[in-house]
């Protein structure tokens, strides 16, 4: 299994009641084969927002771009913050 791409990501999410945001560098890698070739891992910059403890680290996988992201925003909103805000 080859990777065919790597990117550096910087991934910022706001709650917005409170205007308050969380901050993620995140590692993108796509890959040759395999059933998911996409994965994101993501490692949790401070400081922790006042609202909800965030994970420290996280990764998602998927079979295309836009699916790793659409995991993304569904695990941020589960804490109440949107990307993209």
């Amino acid at each position: 299994m080859h990777i065919l791409y790597e990117s550096s990501e910087y991934i910022e999410a706001v709650f917005p009641r409170s205007k308050e945001s969380v901050t993620y560098r995140g590692l993108l890698r796509v890959r040759n084969s395999g059933a998911t070739p996409v994965s994101l891992e993501l490692s949790f910059m401070p400081p922790h927002p006042f609202t909800c403890n965030m994970p420290e680290t996280h990764s998602i996988k998927g079979r295309s771009i836009t699916e790793v992201y659409t995991k993304l925003a569904r695990f941020l909103r589960k804490f109440g913050f949107e990307f993209g805000y």
